[in-house]
């Protein structure tokens, strides 16, 4: 009844595979990044598989939208400043004026608030952004809560009142804290599959990029816009051969770098109008 230790030895890890060929993806040449990119939407395909099948085990498979409303949330008279989704199962985060987060629930059974906890902001700070991190986690993944002051914090277990765990924290934009005056916004968008953190904010006109395993920067991007406007909002497009990272300026201009390019200079520069960029997608 004891642990084979050769048989152990002998198995190879899929994790490591799998960042290793990703890493390889950049050095590739384009005859040969069709065939690594085949063998990636594979592997997309058996993580959507598993994604659903623990959706099913949750009780919580995707249904056609329905015609009508499916829920009413009074929040306790708190106004809300961000709200998201998960993904995979009936439940909606919201960050709250009061530096509070509250879990409901909904659905055709019923609605309620499955918990709620503070973030543990300094004074004076705001949340401006959130993001949810391994969202097929048995217990629901990690949840990032970004403030104007340039903080993240990480939150684990927060599916069950009283669970909530803070497991990390780190400040992700040092041109922001709590200090400051006119500290505009911090925003921030999820990489996937790298598991990577974009965050700029309204003061900064740097783009930084964070290994959020590790909590280390991994890349900083100057947005070229003018006079060091700050970023109002990120999104980015990933394709075979290209990560594009774009960021909505201050200024009122779209700056779009590459991740994976030699260079972190933007490969395009677009004016969107005349005011700030309120949001890309």
């Amino acid at each position: 009844g004891g642990v084979d230790i050769a048989s152990l030895l002998a198995r190879k890890s899929l994790f490591f595979q799998r960042n290793v060929s990703l890493l390889r993806h950049r050095l590739l040449r384009t005859n040969q990044v069709h065939v690594e990119q085949s063998e990636l939407d594979q592997r997309r395909t058996m993580d959507m598989e598993r994604t659903n099948a623990l959706a099913r085990r949750l009780g919580t498979a995707s249904q056609t939208a329905a015609p009508h409303q499916v829920a009413l949330i009074d929040n306790g008279g708190k106004r809300p400043t961000h709200l998201v989704f998960h993904p995979h199962a009936p439940l909606l985060l919201v960050a709250d004026e009061t530096l509070s987060l509250s879990l409901w629930h909904y659905g055709d059974q019923m609605t309620g608030c499955s918990n709620r906890f503070r973030n543990r902001n300094a004074p004076n700070t705001r949340i401006t952004a959130l993001e949810i991190v391994h969202e097929s986690d048995p217990h629901l993944g990690l949840v990032l809560v970004g403030s104007d002051d340039g903080v993240v914090r990480g939150w684990r277990g927060f599916g069950e009142r009283g669970n909530e765990t803070l497991v990390s924290g780190w400040h992700a934009v040092p041109e922001l804290h709590s200090q400051t005056s006119n500290r505009g916004i911090m925003v921030m968008q999820l990489l996937q599959p790298d598991v990577q953190l974009l965050v700029g904010g309204s003061q900064t006109p740097l783009l930084r990029l964070w290994d959020i395993g590790t909590e280390r920067c991994v890349r900083i991007m100057p947005t070229g816009a003018l006079k060091g406007a700050g970023v109002s909002c990120v999104t980015h497009l990933a394709t075979a051969s290209a990560a594009t990272l774009i960021a909505g300026c201050v200024d009122g201009s779209l700056q779009m770098h590459d991740s994976r390019a030699a260079s972190s200079c933007p490969i395009a520069s677009l004016k969107a109008g005349g005011g700030h960029v309120a949001n890309v997608a």
